[in-house]
C-alpha cells in the first residue's frame, strides 16, 4: 500500500509551542506562579522544623509526582517555557510587577512594625497618590494668602537682603501654606474613606502586594523568567551557539541567565545592616572597633564577621556659608526672619541693605576661600566696653620623625588675664598654663603663693524634679561625701559617696567584677596627674536608708539623658541624678604656670604654689616649662578691641585633617572699606561692620559634601589583614564583606555609620550584566560586520 502524500503527520516538537495561546499561556503562568506559593510555604516549614507528617508526606507526594510529571510531559513543558507567548507574558507581569512594587506603599522589612502602624503609612500613602492623580496640575492645589504680619516680614526682607530673596521666601512660604491645607485635605480623604482603604490594605496584604520584592510568587515570576530564557537558548541547537549568526543571542541570553541566578543566590544568602563606630575611643554608643554589625532585618540579632572592623580614621567635610544679620532695633521686630544663607566661594558677591531706589548700601565680596588653613589670633588693639587684655601664644611640638602631631581641640592659642576658663593645657598633660593681671611684685608673690588643693572638680546631686527638687554641691575628690535631704519623707536623706575618679574613661576597655558587679575601666599604668583627662569620669555610690547603688557619672555629657528612660529604669534609688563639673585648674596634673601681666606690661611666669619661681617673660622667647615641646608667647595687649583670625594657608590632598575652612572677606559699605578674614572656628567666625551687620561664617548643611572613613580589618591576633578608604559610592570588600558609608552626624564630628553587605550573588549579577552588554554588543554592532564580509554561515 502506498502512502498518501497528503496525509497530515505529527508537526516537530519545536512546532509545539505555537499551541500555547495568549489565554492559555497566562492561564499556565498563573498556574505556575501559585504552585510556586504552595512549594515556597512548604519548604519554610521543613527548614524550621514545624513541620508534621502531614507536610513531609505532601512534599514526598509532591516530588515524586513531578518526577513523573516531569517524565510523561518533559518535552511538553519544554516546548512551554520555549514558547514565545509565555515569554512576552512573563516579561510583562515581571514589568507590571515592579510598577505595582512603586504604586503601593511597601512594608519595611528590614524594620518590623505592627499591623495597624503600617496601615497608617499605607493609607496616607495610597490617599495622596490618588489625590494627585486626580489634581496634577498646580492650579488645583488649594489657594493661600500669606498673613499680614508674615507679608510685613517679606518686605522688610526685601528692603535688607534684596527683591529676589524676598521673592523666594515669599515662593516658599505660599509653598508651606498651601502644603498645610494639601495635608488637611489629605487627612480628611483618607478619613472618608477608611473603609475602602482598610478594604483595599487587607487585599494588598493577602496578596503580598505590599511586600512585593520579597514575595514567594514574584520568587516563582523570576524563576519562570529564568526557565524561559534558558529554554530559549537551546532554541536552534547547542551547534548555532557559535555561529556568526546565533552567537549574540547565545551570549545575551547566557547573561540574563547568570544575572537571574545571582540574585537568587543573593535573596537566599545576603546579609545587609550597619556598624556604627566612632573615632573617640572615650565615646559613650559607639566603640573604635566590632567585629559585629546589626543586621536591618533584625538589628536585635548582631551578626558576626570574621575579622575586627576598625575606624582609624573619619571626616566629613561641609560646605561653608556666610550669614548677614542686622543689630539696630528695627531688625528686632523681625526676629523670626531668618537670615539668608549664602554659599561662599571665590569671587561671590552679597549685596545687602537696599535704599529707596533699590540699591545696595552694602557689598560683600569673596576675595579669597581657603579650603584648609591654620588660623592664629590676630589681636587688635583698641579701647571700647568690650575691651580686655590679652596674652596671645604658640604651642610647637617636638615629634619624632614619622610620628603624626597631636589633635588638641583645646588649643585656643589665647590666654585671657583673669578668666578662670582661659587655660593652656599641654597635649601630653605634662602641665597647665593661666594668665592673672597684678598691680605689682607683692601681688605676683601673693598669687603664685595660693595653695591649690587638688580635687576633680564639683559633684552635684538633684532629688526631686522641677521646682521643689533639693539640689546640693560639694567636693567631688575620691572619698568626699555630699549629704541632700528632701522635704517630706520621700525620698529622704540622700548621700553620695566619690569612690573612683577617672580622667579618661573608655567604654571600648571596661570590665565588670564578678564578685562585687562594679564595673571597672582598664588599668593605666601613668600616674593619675600624667593622665590626659579626655573623658572626665565619676564612680559614686548612692545610699537612701538600707538601699545603696553605685553610678558613674562624666564630665562631659550627661549619661541619664542621653541613655534615657531605660537606663533611669534600672535605678534602684529612683529621682535621685547626679552632674560632674571637671575643674580644668584644680584636677590632678604634674605641674601648674601662672603668666603673670603687671600694669606696666611686664609679663611673668611663675610655678603656682612657689613665690619665688618668678622669671620675666620675653616675647617670641621659648619657655623652659617641661613636657616634650615649646610653648612661646607671641603678643601681649593690656586693652584689645576684637581678635582677627590670621590665615595661613596650608598644601591641600589628605583629606583627614583637622584644619579649618576659612574666608577672606571684603566689605564696602557706608563706613567704607574692610578686608577681614574668618574661619569656621569659634572666636573667628564673627565680624561687625558698621556697629549694625554683624556676619557670621559658618560651615554645614544638612549632608556633608563628601565624607569619608579609614578603615582596617585585624585578625583574631590583631594583626592587619586588609583595610582602606571608603565614601557613599566607593566601597572596600574584605572576605565578601563590602563596606560603604552611609551615615554621618554634623553634631557628632567622631561619628561613622558603615553599611555592610554580604552579597556572595553580586559577582555574579554583575558578570550577567557584562554578558548581556557583550550579546548585544555583537549582535547589533559586530554581527552586521562579519555578516557582511563573510556571509551567513
Amino acid at each position: 500500500m502506498t502512502e498518501n502524500p497528503t496525509s497530515p503527520t505529527p508537526p516537530p516538537p519545536a512546532a509545539q509551542a505555537a499551541s500555547w495561546g495568549w489565554r492559555s499561556a497566562l492561564l499556565g503562568i498563573l498556574g505556575f506562579l501559585l504552585l510556586g506559593e504552595g512549594i515556597a510555604s512548604v519548604a519554610r516549614r521543613l527548614a524550621s522544623g514545624s513541620a508534621g507528617v502531614g507536610v513531609w508526606g505532601s512534599a514526598v507526594v509532591f516530588l515524586v509526582s513531578a518526577g513523573v510529571f516531569l517524565g510523561l510531559h518533559g518535552p511538553r513543558l519544554f516546548a512551554f517555557f520555549r514558547s514565545v507567548r509565555v515569554g512576552a507574558l512573563t516579561i510583562a507581569l515581571y514589568a507590571a510587577s515592579s510598577c505595582l512594587g512603586v504604586l503601593v506603599k511597601q512594608r519595611d522589612l528590614y524594620s518590623p512594625e505592627r499591623a495597624e502602624d503600617f496601615y497608617a503609612k499605607f493609607a496616607y500613602a495610597q490617599t495622596y497618590f490618588v489625590y494627585h492623580l486626580l489634581r496634577p496640575f498646580p492650579f488645583m492645589m488649594p489657594r493661600v494668602e500669606i498673613p499680614p504680619r508674615a507679608e510685613e516680614g517679606i518686605e522688610w526682607r526685601r528692603e535688607r537682603y534684596g527683591k529676589g530673596l524676598a521673592e523666594a521666601q515669599r515662593k516658599s512660604m505660599l509653598a508651606s501654606l498651601s502644603s498645610m491645607e494639601k495635608e488637611k485635605e489629605v487627612a480628611a480623604w483618607q478619613e472618608h474613606y477608611d473603609p475602602l482603604l482598610r478594604k483595599f490594605f487587607a487585599f494588598c496584604e493577602a496578596s503580598d502586594l505590599t511586600r512585593v520584592w520579597k514575595s514567594d510568587w514574584f520568587a516563582a515570576l523570576n524563576a519562570l523568567l529564568f526557565a524561559c530564557v534558558l529554554s530559549n537558548a537551546f532554541r536552534f541547537g547547542w551547534r548555532a551557539w557559535f555561529t556568526k549568526r546565533r552567537f549574540g543571542f547565545f551570549v545575551a541570553h547566557t547573561g540574563v541567565v547568570l544575572l537571574l541566578l545571582g540574585c537568587l543566590l543573593g535573596r537566599t544568602l545576603e546579609k545587609r545592616g550597619r556598624v556604627d563606630l566612632s573615632t573617640d575611643p572615650a565615646h559613650m554608643r559607639y566603640p573604635t572597633e566590632s567585629k559585629w554589625f546589626r543586621p536591618f532585618k533584625d538589628p536585635t540579632k548582631p551578626l558576626e564577621m570574621p575579622f575586627t572592623l576598625r575606624l582609624e580614621e573619619f571626616k566629613a567635610e561641609y560646605r561653608t556659608y556666610l550669614q548677614a544679620h542686622f543689630l539696630d532695633p528695627e531688625a528686632r521686630r523681625h526676629a523670626a526672619v531668618k537670615p539668608p544663607e549664602f554659599l561662599v566661594r571665590k569671587g561671590a558677591e552679597f549685596p545687602l541693605d537696599y535704599d529707596e531706589h533699590g540699591d545696595p548700601r552694602v557689598r560683600i565680596r569673596v576675595k579669597e576661600v581657603l579650603p584648609r588653613c591654620e588660623v592664629r589670633p590676630d589681636p587688635i588693639p583698641g579701647g571700647g566696653p568690650d575691651a580686655s587684655p590679652v596674652i596671645a601664644y604658640e604651642f610647637e611640638e617636638h615629634l619624632p620623625e614619622g610620628s603624626e602631631p597631636h589633635h588638641h581641640p583645646g588649643l585656643h592659642w589665647i590666654l585671657f588675664p583673669g578668666h578662670d576658663d582661659s587655660i593652656f593645657s599641654h597635649p601630653d598633660h605634662a602641665y597647665r598654663i593661666r594668665a592673672a593681671l597684678v598691680p605689682d611684685a607683692a601681688a605676683m608673690a601673693r598669687v603664685l603663693g595660693e595653695t591649690v588643693e587638688e580635687t576633680p572638680g564639683r559633684l552635684l546631686v538633684e532629688v526631686g524634679e522641677g521646682e521643689e527638687a533639693v539640689r546640693e554641691e560639694g567636693d567631688a575628690r575620691v572619698g568626699a561625701s555630699l549629704v541632700a535631704r528632701a522635704a517630706g519623707d520621700e525620698p529622704g536623706e540622700i548621700t553620695a559617696r566619690v569612690l573612683t575618679y577617672v580622667p579618661a574613661f573608655r567604654f571600648d576597655r571596661i570590665e565588670r567584677d564578678p564578685d562585687t558587679g562594679r564595673i571597672r575601666t582598664e588599668e593605666d599604668p601613668e600616674p593619675i596627674e600624667r593622665r590626659i583627662p579626655n573623658n572626665p569620669a565619676l564612680e559614686v555610690e548612692i545610699k537612701s536608708g538600707e538601699t545603696s547603688e553605685i553610678r558613674w557619672v562624666f564630665a562631659n555629657f550627661d549619661i541619664d539623658e542621653i541613655a534615657g528612660s531605660q537606663h533611669r529604669a534600672r535605678w534602684k534609688i529612683p529621682g535621685v541624678r547626679l552632674r560632674f563639673r571637671w575643674d580644668r585648674w584644680r584636677s590632678p596634673v604634674a605641674a601648674r604656670y601662672v603668666l603673670l601681666f603687671r600694669e606696666d606690661g611686664a609679663l611673668f611666669v611663675g610655678k603656682a604654689g612657689e613665690p619665688d619661681s618668678v622669671r620675666q617673660v620675653r616675647i617670641g622667647e621659648p619657655l623652659s616649662l617641661g613636657g616634650e615641646g615649646s610653648f612661646t608667647v607671641t603678643e601681649a595687649h593690656r586693652s584689645v578691641a576684637r581678635l582677627a583670625a590670621d590665615l595661613r594657608p596650608l598644601p591641600a590632598g589628605e583629606f583627614f585633617h583637622r584644619d579649618a575652612q576659612a574666608a577672606v572677606l571684603e566689605i564696602e559699605g557706608p563706613a567704607g572699606k574692610e578686608t577681614v578674614s574668618l574661619a569656621a572656628l569659634p572666636g573667628f567666625d564673627e565680624f561687625v561692620y558698621d556697629g549694625r551687620i554683624g556676619i557670621r561664617f559658618l560651615e554645614g548643611g544638612a549632608m556633608p559634601r563628601e565624607w569619608r572613613s579609614r578603615l582596617g580589618c585585624y585578625d583574631e591576633k590583631g594583626e592587619r589583614i586588609d583595610g582602606g578608604e571608603i565614601r557613599v559610592n566607593d566601597y572596600l570588600e574584605v572576605k565578601g564583606y563590602r563596606f560603604f558609608q552611609e551615615n554621618a552626624s554634623a553634631q557628632d564630628t567622631t561619628y561613622s555609620g558603615i553599611g555592610v553587605v554580604f552579597d556572595p550573588g553580586i559577582p555574579l549579577v554583575l558578570l550577567g550584566l557584562y554578558t548581556i552588554i557583550a550579546g548585544a554588543v555583537y549582535a547589533f554592532f559586530v554581527k552586521p560586520v562579519l555578516l557582511r564580509r563573510g556571509g551567513a554561515a
